[in-house]
């Protein structure tokens, strides 16, 4: 299409004022991911080529094994190392431009979030322009500042693909190209065309993999025959592969129901012995675990093929701090038992608050666990609602996704805390157990209760640990002391799992707690990392978390209460965010080294003044847009409230 005088069919249509220029929507693959992340990408790999000649091999361990170098990668590669990229260059460049990248880093994944959400409303458009402006405001600073501090060369592959030279050609990075301008035009695309998912490109691109992959199994002379025929044979099994798994399906949906409407079956599973004297005793071999239903917050096997007895562990475990502080089943004159603590908490109804209740031993005395067995389990499935009212899970294991996040329970109803407190799971348990004290309803009955074995991390409250969009950092956590650290937890208060990144430049501590058998997830025998980055970019739904713009969170709103905006963004400001884990203070990580190496005061936010309180009210009383239909828009007004009740849905 051009502006010359050509004939074609969309000339028909200019009588009736369309332009044909409204067509052509942003491409988020080609012009952000594979476009300015790119670009930016291979600049700051510029630069820290020229300070850190084997860059890539230890810091960023954990991306593609050749992420330096940039080779064989596709555009979703490049999402994933944006997403982690924010603790992969931490400290690897000097102040000021170690900020001024991670910065940048961190602006560029919110405007990658906020431009990939399948459902936008009225407030999260006008967050989306706010970080756009300031994705511009970054980008320009860096190049004023870093890109002038550091004469930059040309990469060892850029250099190899044009002609040999004796000398590399110096390289700069260009913000002047389409790429970058057209970053702008997304939130007015996203209002008239609907969210970027519906146009993208990476779903057709993602067919050039399989005419490749049809392409190696032909002789290369008369391809397009064989390329014909292997897709015939291909639908032919696809189509038998659908009704046998249409049939399966309906096998698994009799002994899904089979299976909850009694432990006959299950119950009928001989115990196995107790398992051996090593850390694998509170891991589950493996299981196979029915398809979880819909409707069913979590999942956990009712198998009892793997376990221990309560009495077995003194002498497998006589010196582990995580075993002497939460897992003794003995009940001492001075002291509680906190797992019988939780499970007469849950069985007299009591709101969870942390395991805080304290009771007498009488009490606990009259939790009686049947057998005194505990019964390990591999794998504990969470159903939960997504920003934009859709069903997803998560799958925990201790040994590989073993962290998670609830809400936060806060005591100071004036306090206003960081919305969300994470753990990491040791073992996932089931007892049968039967409640026979005078404050039991039912001394006979036996009940069936699951609960995780959990280590709690406690937040970073110094200057440098803070996060949110005010600070444009990570949220940064650590393990707490090891007298506190341990704990139990009903699965129904795990909203779902979280990803977080080791922080690898202030290394590992071995402070915290001695070898012990919490440490099973890879392999971190004596250390743990000192801190870790809460990853609030690892999805669509995990950053909508951090943000009041989720339709679907009203559980997590409701527990965080009055929205908190700041400036035209709704993401949560960290002087909403600064409380410890569950009744534990932040021992050792809230504070850090002053100049001269000693510890610094933690940080704390100066006053706000009245005028910019009194903006902010102003702010909070503006009146919300109708909702209305635009065709196939996902671009919606409202309140989120008003929005989950036409649609009757209700969350986990």
């Amino acid at each position: 299409m051009s502006w010359v005088p050509t004939r074609n069919a969309f000339s028909k249509l200019a009588p009736y004022g369309f332009n044909f220029f409204t067509m052509f929507v942003p491409n988020l693959l080609h012009e952000v991911e594979l476009g300015g992340w790119k670009s930016l990408f291979a600049h700051l790999v510029r630069v820290l080529f020229r300070k850190m000649p084997t860059f890539g091999r230890s810091t960023i361990r954990r991306f593609h094994a050749n992420v330096s170098e940039m080779k064989k990668m596709a555009a979703r590669d490049f999402e994933d190392i944006l997403q982690c990229a924010y603790a992969a260059f931490e400290g690897l460049l000097p102040e000021p431009h170690n900020t001024i990248a991670l910065t940048l880093i961190y602006v560029f994944a919110t405007w990658h979030a906020y431009a990939k959400l399948r459902m936008h409303s009225d407030s999260s458009i006008s967050s989306f322009r706010s970080v756009t402006t300031e994705l511009g405001s970054q980008a320009r600073h860096f190049l004023k500042t870093t890109c002038e501090a550091y004469t930059t060369y040309e990469l060892p592959q850029e250099y190899n693909r044009r002609a040999p030279k004796l000398v590399k050609d110096r390289k700069a990075w260009n913000l002047c190209t389409y790429k970058w301008h057209s970053l702008g035009d997304y939130p007015d695309t996203i209002i008239e065309t609907g969210t970027t998912d519906s146009y993208s490109t990476q779903t057709s691109e993602l067919w050039h993999g399989l005419a490749k992959k049809f392409y190696s199994k032909t002789n290369k002379r008369q391809s397009k025959r064989q390329i014909a025929n292997q897709e015939r044979r291909r639908r032919v099994l696809r189509a038998v592969k659908r009704r046998m798994a249409e049939e399966a399906a309906i096998e698994d949906v009799n002994s899904s129901t089979l299976a909850a409407g009694g432990n006959n079956a299950v119950n009928s599973s001989k115990a196995s012995k107790p398992t051996s004297r090593s850390k694998r005793s509170l891991i589950s071999d493996d299981e196979v675990l029915p398809r979880t239903p819909p409707r069913q917050h979590h999942h956990i096997s009712e198998s009892k093929r793997t376990g221990f007895r309560t009495d077995d562990l003194p002498d497998d475990f006589p010196d582990d701090p995580a075993f002497t502080i939460s897992l003794d089943l003995s009940l001492s004159t001075n002291q509680s038992n906190p797992l019988f603590s939780h499970l007469l908490g849950r069985l007299l109804g009591l709101p969870w608050d942390g395991d805080e209740t304290e009771f007498s031993l009488q009490d606990l005395a009259d939790i009686n666990i049947v057998g005194d067995r505990l019964y390990t389990h591999k794998v504990l499935r969470i159903n939960y609602t997504t920003y934009d009212l859709r069903r997803d899970q998560d799958t925990l294991n201790p040994s590989t996704h073993p962290d998670f996040m609830v809400l936060t329970h806060e005591d100071d109803a004036g306090a206003t805390p960081h919305p969300y407190w994470y753990g990491r799971i040791i073992s996932i348990f089931h007892a049968d157990v039967r409640h026979v004290g005078p404050r039991s309803q039912n001394r006979s009955k036996v009940h069936r209760m699951e609960f995780v074995w959990v280590r709690w991390f406690g937040r970073d409250l110094s200057r440098s640990g803070l996060g949110g969009w005010k600070f444009k950092r990570l949220h940064r956590v650590g393990f707490i002391d090891a007298d506190q650290a341990f704990g139990f937890l009903d699965p129904a208060e795990i909203i779902r799992g979280c990803h977080l990144i080791p922080v690898f430049h202030h290394g590992h501590t071995c402070s915290l707690l001695g070898p012990s058998i919490a440490r099973h997830y890879h392999g971190e025998d004596n250390e743990d990392y000192t801190y870790y980055y809460v990853n609030s970019f690892v999805d669509r739904d995990m950053f909508m978390r951090y943000s009041d713009d989720a339709v679907g969170h009203r559980t997590s709103k409701e527990s965080r209460g009055a929205p908190v905006t700041m400036l035209n963004t709704t993401i949560l400001d960290d002087e909403e965010m600064d409380v410890d884990p569950p009744a534990v203070p932040a021992a050792n990580i809230d504070e850090e080294p002053g100049p001269d190496g000693e510890p610094g005061e933690p940080y704390s936010e100066p006053e706000a003044d009245d005028s910019d309180a009194n903006e902010s009210d102003e702010e909070n009383e503006e009146e919300e847009g109708e909702g209305e239909e635009d065709g196939d828009k996902q671009v919606i007004g409202g309140t989120d409230e008003e929005i989950l009740d036409a649609a009757g849905f209700e969350e986990y």
